[in-house]
């Protein structure tokens, strides 16, 4: 159920990203992030706040449903789950609720808790895969570099673009968002499958101890 949740995040948010932007009249995904549909002049304004606290909701139980998959075989479990939490809060439930207010100046308080929050849940983000390079050995730690890299790339695009470091990113701003978000989706979904072959080892194991004759 927890590796369920974790799944549901992921398809929730893209879906509500995908319905939002389709009814903000001249939102572009491209040169927009995401930030911006949880504008308070937004018409989906509520939409995002409701969704991000489902988002926080689901997220928090795949990442207690990940401590007790991994508890046992991984020494460090407890801060790769640690950081599941923090996106989990960060980027839902502390950006959604502190939503960017586009109107006002950057140095507003609304506009400082979410930069804050999505912060602390990018930091979050990027930390977790590196993490799990510690317990993963052969194809799934290149993948698990693999996914690092990228994701790192493509956050230093979005900074890049965000804060107006280089001009030939700027246009572009949207995409490097949501190619950062997406690929760290696809990753979760790979730990939730990891998460149900583990309890279905798990499950397997029981039920030849339970037969053994004493």
């Amino acid at each position: 159920m927890a590796a369920i949740a974790g799944v549901m995040a992921c398809v929730m948010e893209l879906i509500i990203e995908f319905y939002a932007a389709s009814k903000n009249p001249g939102y572009s995904p491209i040169s927009q992030s995401i930030s911006y549909l949880g504008n308070p002049e937004s018409p989906t304004h509520h939409l995002v706040k409701i969704g991000s606290v489902i988002f926080t909701i689901l997220f928090v139980l795949f990442a207690f449903g990940f401590f007790k998959a991994f508890n046992h075989s991984f020494d460090k479990s407890k801060m790769a789950t640690l950081l599941l939490v923090l996106y989990g809060f960060g980027q839902g439930m502390g950006a959604g609720l502190f939503s960017l207010d586009a109107s006002k100046s950057k140095v507003s308080w609304m506009n400082i808790g979410h930069d804050i929050f999505s912060g602390i849940g990018d930091v979050a983000l990027v930390l977790f895969p590196m993490v799990m390079l510690f317990f993963f050995s052969k194809t799934k730690r290149y993948f698990t570099m693999l996914i690092s890299v990228l994701g790192i790339a493509f956050m230093l695009l979005f900074l890049s673009a965000k804060f107006e470091w280089t001009p030939q990113t700027i246009p572009y701003k949207g995409l490097w968002q949501r190619l950062f978000q997406v690929v760290y989706f696809v990753y979760f979904m790979f730990i939730a499958y990891q998460m149900n072959i583990k309890n279905t080892s798990q499950m397997h194991s029981l039920s030849n101890t339970s037969n053994v004759k004493i």
